[in-house]
């Protein structure tokens, strides 16, 4: 029997595509470690925590304040923008 390449390139990755399917589909496997290994002498060092901010903030109705969109500090364009076309450029700013 002989097989077109079209048909093989088909069923190979129809069956690469059931098997990554079935692979999402299933748990994850459980790995154990290894019990003759060496344990440290030190404990590791522990980093310390780092300064969080908010990237949001919520408001007092709940609801979800996004920061707002703040334009990006570059060269100055050759030709004025308008409020919907953004400037433009005769050169590459240097």
């Amino acid at each position: 029997m002989t097989i077109s390449r079209r048909t093989f390139v088909a069923r190979l990755g129809g069956s690469a595509l059931a098997t990554a399917l079935l692979a999402a589909c299933s748990a994850p496997a459980t790995s154990t470690a290894p019990t003759s290994a060496a344990k440290p002498t030190t404990a590791p060092a522990q980093a310390a925590p780092a300064a969080t901010q908010p990237a949001a903030v919520v408001s007092r109705s709940g609801r979800l304040q996004l920061p707002t969109y703040m334009a990006p500090k570059g060269a100055p364009p050759d030709v004025p923008g308008t409020k919907v076309v953004p400037g433009g450029y005769l050169q590459y700013p240097n």
